[in-house]
C-alpha cells in the first residue's frame, strides 16, 4: 500500500476495461487539473487521457488516488472516432468463462452495463455530480456521428447502497414465480458471476447481481409494452418507494422518483 505521503494511480485502457499499469508518486508532482486529451506514455505506448477521475489535485489529495482512463484513440469531431454513448460504468463485473451463454439468458452490449439503473437517495449528491458531468457532454459533445468524449462513471459503486432487497423481494413484486437466468455481454464469452436476468411476462428486462442473497445492482435494459406491463412498472415503483430508491438513465441524463408519472411511463416503454 502506498503511504500517505504517495498518490496511487492506475491506468485503465478505456476501450478494453483493463488495467495497463499501477504505480505510486509523489504528491508534488500533480498538475492543479488534469484534462483529457493529453498524450502519456505508458507501458512504453502512447496513450490518450480521455478522462481522469478526480481531476483536480486537492480532489485527488483528498482521496489519495488516481484512476486514468487512457486510449489509443484521440476522440475528434464528425468524421473521426467518437463513442457511441456519452457515458459508460467505469468497470465491468467479472466474468465466468466457464459458463456459456445457451440462449436464455439475457446478452447485452458490454457498454450497456448499468447504464439504466435504480440507485438509493443516500446517493443523492454523487448522483448529482455524475448527472452534471454527462450534461455538459450533451451541451457541446456531439458532433453528429457520435459522442466526441465520455464520461466513465465511477462516483457510485454500490448503487443500493446498504438496502437489503432480495431477488425474492422482486418476484414478489412483479407479481411472477422466482425463475431467473443468468446474464452475459454480446462480444464477450461466459456469463457475468453473481448476476441474473428476468424476462417478464409483462416485457421488462430486468437484470443485476446480487451477494449473499442480497441484491447489489437492479438494472433495466428494455421494455415492450403489453396489457401487463403496468402492472410490472407499479410493482417497481413499489419496491423502489419502500427502499427509497431512484431509477437514472445515465446517458438520457434522466433521474425518475418511483412515484411520479414520468417513472411509468419511463418502464411502460411508452416514452
Amino acid at each position: 500500500m502506498p503511504s500517505p505521503l504517495q498518490i496511487r494511480v492506475e491506468f485503465i485502457d478505456i476501450d478494453n476495461d483493463t488495467l495497463i499499469e499501477s504505480r505510486v508518486m509523489p504528491p508534488g508532482d500533480l498538475p492543479p487539473r488534469i484534462d483529457p486529451g493529453i498524450e502519456l506514455y505508458v507501458g512504453d505506448e502512447e496513450w490518450i487521457l480521455i478522462e481522469a477521475q478526480p481531476d483536480t489535485a486537492a480532489d485527488i489529495l483528498a482521496r489519495g488516488e488516481l484512476r486514468m482512463f487512457l486510449s489509443r484513440e484521440r476522440p475528434v469531431s464528425a468524421g473521426g472516432t467518437t463513442y457511441t454513448l456519452p457515458s459508460i460504468a467505469g468497470e465491468l463485473p467479472k466474468i465466468d468463462e466457464r459458463r456459456k451463454l445457451s440462449g436464455i439468458e439475457l446478452a447485452i452490449p458490454d457498454d450497456d452495463w448499468r447504464n439504466v439503473e435504480f440507485v438509493s437517495m443516500a446517493c443523492e449528491n454523487a448522483i448529482a455530480v455524475c448527472l452534471e458531468k454527462i450534461a455538459a457532454i450533451h451541451n457541446d459533445g456531439w458532433t453528429g456521428n457520435g459522442w466526441s468524449r465520455i464520461h466513465v462513471r465511477s462516483e457510485i459503486p454500490q448503487p443500493l447502497g446498504n438496502e437489503r432487497i432480495k431477488l425474492d423481494h422482486l418476484f414478489s413484486r412483479l407479481g411472477m414465480p422466482a425463475r431467473a437466468n443468468g446474464l452475459g455481454f454480446a462480444s464477450i464469452d461466459g456469463l457475468v458471476r453473481g448476476a441474473f436476468s428476468i424476462d417478464t411476462p409483462g416485457g421488462l428486462n430486468i437484470y443485476g447481481r446480487e451477494s449473499r442473497k442480497l441484491l447489489t445492482e437492479l438494472c433495466l435494459h428494455k421494455t415492450w409494452y403489453n396489457d401487463r406491463t403496468a402492472h410490472e412498472a407499479a410493482g417497481l415503483a413499489d419496491l423502489a418507494i419502500k427502499h427509497r430508491l431512484v431509477l437514472v438513465d445515465w446517458c438520457q441524463i434522466r433521474l425518475l422518483p418511483p412515484d411520479s408519472e414520468e417513472f411509468a411511463v419511463f418502464v411502460t416503454g411508452q416514452n
